[in-house]
């Protein structure tokens, strides 16, 4: 299963409709999630998740990241704010710390694609930076 995730905080925009075209183009099962509307704090260090691999911060993120855990495949696109990743979508990659506990990566092996938004390509991107640096410390 795919699991596309639109990080922008407007829905149907650039973005989610990226994600959304990529996940449709791939022929396989997949669901949308829209971070649009969600309430996702960032990662308060408190480490409880430490025992078992799960975070203790109850807001709209536990859902997401239970359903990264059941993907194969994640889908992960973000825009481009003032040279870097918007903090909604940050806050929900900052999450899947609590995955990374007890010799374990929880998301290991999984297929990871990126998606942004960039005006000046002579620059590099750093949103795609992020992503990819968050995603290939998963072990995905």
């Amino acid at each position: 299963m795919i699991l596309a995730i639109s990080g922008s905080g407007r829905k149907n925009k650039a973005i989610h409709q990226a994600v959304n075209s990529i996940a449709e183009r791939c022929e396989e099962p997949y669901e949308l999630i829209s971070l649009a509307g969600k309430k996702i704090n960032g990662c308060i260090g408190c480490t409880a998740c430490a025992a078992d691999n799960k975070c203790k911060v109850k807001d709209d993120w536990n859902e997401i990241g239970e359903k990264m855990l059941e993907a194969d495949c994640i889908i992960f696109g973000a825009p481009n704010y003032y040279g870097t990743i918007n903090a909604l979508a940050h806050a929900c990659l900052e999450r899947t710390f609590c995955f990374r506990h007890r010799e374990t990566l929880s998301l290991k092996d999984k297929f990871g694609i990126v998606v942004t938004t960039s005006r000046d390509k002579t620059m590099p991107d750093p949103v795609r930076a992020i992503i990819e640096r968050l995603m290939l410390s998963n072990g995905m």
